[in-house]
C-alpha cells in the first residue's frame, strides 16, 4: 500500500515531503495557490468556509469568489503536476473546501502547539518534561512562513508560534538555572536567541547565564550590544526589567581606570554610528535631557528650537507596529539634521527637537518626513498626522 503521509515544514520554510522525496512550495507555485496551499494546510483537519477565505486571501478583492474559484483550479492543477500523483488534493465541499481525508498530514505547526498544550499547565517542569520541551528545537527552526503579500491572519500566527517557542524556551532556561546546568542553559538559549532574536526574554536568560558563570563584563558588552540593537530595530530599548541585571553587573564587574584618549576613541565610535542615520536618535529619557540643555542654549543663539510631534493613525489597528515605527524612524533621521534629535514617546509617537531660524521652516521638514512615509505606506492604510511647538525657556 502506498504511503500516504504528507510532512509538512512551514518554521523557517514551506518544504512539502511526500513520498521520502522533498518539495520547496514556493519553487513549485506562485503567490496566490501558495498563500492558498498554506491556508489549508494549517487547516487540514477541517473544512475551510469559502468566507474565511475570503477574509484571509481576499480582503481588497473586488471579486473574492471569481479569485477564489481561479485560485483553486490553479493549486489542483500544479499540485498533480507537482506530485505526479492521480490524487485529489482539494476536496469541494458545502460552502468552503477541505484537504482529503486519504491523505495523513504532519505539521510542525501541530507539533509545537502539541508540545505548548502539553506543558502550559506545568508549574515547574520536569526531567520528563524538559526532554519534551527541547524538542522544539528541532521543530522551530525559524519565523513562520509567509510571502511578500504580509496577510493579518499570517502575522498573527505567527507571532503565536514565535510567542510559544520563546516561552517554552523559557521553561526550559529556568529548569535549566534550577539545577544549577548554567552553560547548557547559555547554550540553548543562544541556539534560540539566532532564530529569534528580537524577543526579549531569550536575552533576559542569556544575561543571567552569564552573571551565573561570572561573565560579568561578557555580560555588560552583550547588554549593550543588545540595547543597541533593539533601538535600531524596534524603536525602544530594552524594558525595565533588565534594570535588576545590570544593577548586578555594575556591582560585581570590576572597575577599569581609562586613560582620556581610550575614552575618546569610545565617543568617536559612537559619533561614527550616529552620523549615517543624519539625526540623532536617543530614549524619551535622554531626549528630555538634551530638551534642558537645548532651553538653557536658547538665550545664547540666534536661532530658536521646535518640537515637532509625529503620530501614526490606523483604521485597521497597527497589526505591523514594528516595522512601520521601525519605517517611520529611518525615514526621520534620514530627513533631519544630526545636530536635530528624535525620541520614540510610545507605541504610536515619535518626538523631534530642531533647531530652526523660524516657524516656517518647520513645514519642511515635516512636509519631506510625510512624502516619505505616503511613499512607503499609502494613506488608506496608515496615517501620520503631527503637531508643532516652539520650545521657549
Amino acid at each position: 500500500m502506498c504511503d500516504k503521509t504528507v510532512y509538512v515544514k512551514m518554521f523557517g520554510d514551506f518544504e512539502v515531503t511526500f513520498r521520502n522525496k522533498k518539495y520547496k512550495m514556493s519553487q513549485y507555485l506562485n503567490k496566490q495557490p501558495l498563500n492558498l496551499f498554506q491556508y489549508l494546510l494549517l487547516n487540514h483537519d477541517k473544512i475551510v468556509f469559502n468566507g474565511d477565505l475570503y477574509d484571509a486571501l481576499w480582503s481588497e478583492s473586488k471579486n473574492p469568489k471569481s479569485a477564489l474559484k481561479f485560485t483553486i483550479h490553479s493549486l489542483r492543477l500544479s499540485l498533480k503536476e507537482i506530485f505526479q500523483e492521480d490524487i485529489q488534493w482539494i476536496i469541494s465541499s458545502k460552502g468552503g473546501y477541505r484537504l482529503s481525508e486519504e491523505l495523513t498530514f504532519v505539521l510542525d505547526t501541530d507539533q509545537l502547539m502539541d508540545i505548548s498544550k502539553k506543558l502550559e499547565n506545568k508549574v515547574e517542569l520536569t526531567q520528563k518534561d524538559y526532554k519534551l520541551a527541547l524538542k522544539v528545537m528541532d521543530i522551530y527552526t525559524g519565523h513562520l512562513f509567509m510571502t511578500n503579500s504580509q496577510f493579518f491572519w499570517i502575522d498573527q500566527l505567527a507571532e503565536w508560534y514565535r510567542t510559544s517557542f520563546a516561552n517554552i524556551i523559557g521553561r526550559i532556561c529556568k529548569y535549566l538555572i534550577g539545577i544549577g546546568e548554567y552553560e547548557l542553559m547559555i547554550k540553548i538559549d543562544y541556539q534560540a536567541i539566532l532564530r529569534e532574536p528580537f524577543y526579549e526574554g531569550l536575552h533576559y536568560f542569556y544575561i543571567q547565564g552569564l552573571i551565573k558563570t561570572q561573565e560579568y563584563h561578557k555580560a555588560l558588552q552583550y547588554y549593550d550590544e543588545i540595547n543597541e540593537a533593539f533601538y535600531k530595530e524596534l524603536g525602544t530599548g530594552l524594558s525595565s526589567r533588565f534594570k535588576e541585571l545590570y544593577e548586578i553587573l555594575e556591582e560585581e564587574n570590576e572597575t577599569e581606570l581609562l586613560e582620556l584618549s581610550k575614552i575618546k576613541v569610545a565617543l568617536d565610535e559612537n559619533k561614527e554610528k550616529q552620523d549615517h542615520k543624519g539625526g540623532f536618535y536617543c530614549t524619551f529619557d535622554m531626549f528630555k535631557h538634551i530638551y534642558d540643555l537645548s532651553l538653557k542654549a536658547i538665550q545664547r543663539e540666534d536661532k530658536s528650537y521646535y518640537l515637532i510631534l509625529f503620530s501614526i493613525l490606523s483604521h485597521n489597528g497597527m497589526d505591523k507596529k514594528a516595522r512601520v515605527l521601525n519605517k517611520l524612524r529611518n525615514i526621520i533621521l534620514s530627513s533631519i539634521r544630526s545636530s536635530d534629535v528624535c525620541a520614540r514617546v510610545n507605541d504610536y509617537q515619535f518626538i523631534l527637537l530642531v533647531k530652526c531660524c523660524d516657524y516656517d521652516d518647520t513645514y519642511i521638514i515635516i512636509q519631506r518626513i510625510s512624502q516619505l512615509f505616503y511613499k512607503a505606506y499609502s494613506s488608506r492604510q496608515y496615517r501620520l498626522s503631527y503637531s508643532i511647538e516652539e520650545a521657549k525657556k
